[in-house]
């Protein structure tokens, strides 16, 4: 995970199996020192990592803060 070319330490980061209407396998991990974070990918389907990054406004308006999103959608195949 970067912002701004560096890499964020310590960000949350979810990961779902599924759609937005029915979400399974929910998994929170933390990234490491270099942005880095892993999961355990445990059975087949569309896959949906997502983040925010809340950091505060550069200037003393509204709004006090500004977010980034990211998401990352990745589809595992079944096995035959």
């Amino acid at each position: 995970l970067l912002l701004n070319g560096e890499p964020v330490a310590g960000h949350p980061v979810v990961a779902n199996r599924g759609t937005t209407n029915k979400l399974e396998g929910k998994q929170k991990e933390f990234t490491d020192e270099q942005g880095r974070v892993r999961f355990v990918v445990d059975g087949a389907g569309t896959w949906v990592l997502r983040t925010v990054c809340l950091m505060p406004a550069g200037e003393p308006q509204e709004p006090l803060w500004d977010s980034y999103w990211a998401a990352y959608t990745l589809t595992i195949p079944q096995n035959k």
